[in-house]
């Protein structure tokens, strides 16, 4: 077995938060589903945090462990059966008992409170660039 940390991003709109919950639909929901439909195999993942319904994340975590070998290679594929508007980003293997929750070292919220109507601001894409490195 071999754990990765699994990085995404994601439009929240449309889900009932990140963290797996009976009867909604929600991001890792939808990414264990892909996973599971690619690697035919189930897949559990953890998450480094829960968000909120209809929040956001350019930068996510989750970890989980893998009877199978995994490379970037496979983030196209993953991507193409995932919903648009969530994304994976990278595969990271890490040692075994690592803990995308308990063994991160910082965390980094933005909250955005727009005070008037924009139509400029409907459905807005933002491009936030971004570094994270692993030992």
């Amino acid at each position: 077995m071999t754990r990765f940390f699994l990085e995404v991003a994601y439009k929240g709109t449309n889900y009932a938060g990140s963290q797996v919950q009976a009867n909604a639909v929600t991001v890792q929901a939808e990414i264990e589903k892909a996973m599971e439909i690619f690697f035919r195999t189930q897949l559990v993942l953890t998450g480094s945090s829960r968000t909120d319904a209809g929040v956001h994340a350019l930068q996510n975590y989750y970890h989980f462990d893998s009877p199978v070998a995994i490379d970037d290679s496979v983030i196209y594929n993953i991507n193409a059966i995932l919903p648009a508007d969530i994304m994976v980003r990278k595969f990271i293997p890490v040692k075994p008992e690592a803990h995308c929750r308990f063994d991160a070292i910082a965390r980094e919220y933005e909250y955005r409170i727009y005070q008037a109507k924009n139509p400029f601001l409907q459905d807005r894409a933002f491009y936030f660039p971004y570094t994270m490195e692993f030992d």
